[in-house]
């Protein structure tokens, strides 16, 4: 905790908590960050074919404010339904909050469908990586704050009303911010 508490090498940090108080969940998020280069989910496409083009998203992009989410986890045993898709959803509020209009993550093949269902784009130009070892097939995925057109009709009601409730609280705390 020491470690980010300061807010120089995170952001952000999105906790889910059970009803018994227990973190079950989280999520790290980066930025909003200057240069691809210290964008740490970048780095596995360094030297592969498909560096050039991710770079030259990240470089277009970047101008508009990017952030990176890093290191989801949620509990395993027991299986908590649901942690998953709150996690997913907290990513494009995470632009919202940092001011930011677009999310860059690195997905394994295995987490897809679900932040899919949250409106992320996978680049169909840049090849899969093993990431962050061999044992994962890993995608570079996006998610444009002001373009939730592709989630899921009930992520997208989701996002809307916790959006919603995070303007109310803003609103209530310290004034006006992001819209």
């Amino acid at each position: 905790m020491e470690s980010i508490a300061d807010g120089d090498s995170t952001a952000g940090f999105f906790a889910v908590i059970d009803s018994d108080g227990t973190m079950v969940g989280g999520m790290r998020v980066h930025g909003p960050h200057l240069t691809p280069d210290e964008i740490a989910g970048f780095q596995p496409w360094i030297g592969t074919a498909g560096e050039a083009q991710l770079r030259a998203e990240l470089v277009e992009r970047i101008p508009l404010g990017v952030v990176e989410t890093k290191g989801a986890w949620s509990r395993r045993e027991p299986r908590i339904p649901g942690v998953g898709a709150l996690l997913a959803r907290a990513i494009p509020h995470a632009a919202w909050l940092l001011d930011a209009r677009y999310v860059f993550g690195a997905s394994p093949l295995h987490c897809l469908d679900i932040y899919r269902a949250t409106a992320a784009q996978v680049p169909a130009e840049v090849s899969a990586v093993a990431y962050p070892d061999e044992r994962y097939v890993t995608v570079p995925v996006w998610w444009d704050r002001d373009d939730l057109s592709t989630a899921a009709p009930d992520q997208h009601e989701l996002i809307v009303a916790e959006r919603e409730q995070l303007v109310a609280a803003r609103k209530r705390s310290d004034g006006p911010g992001p819209t």
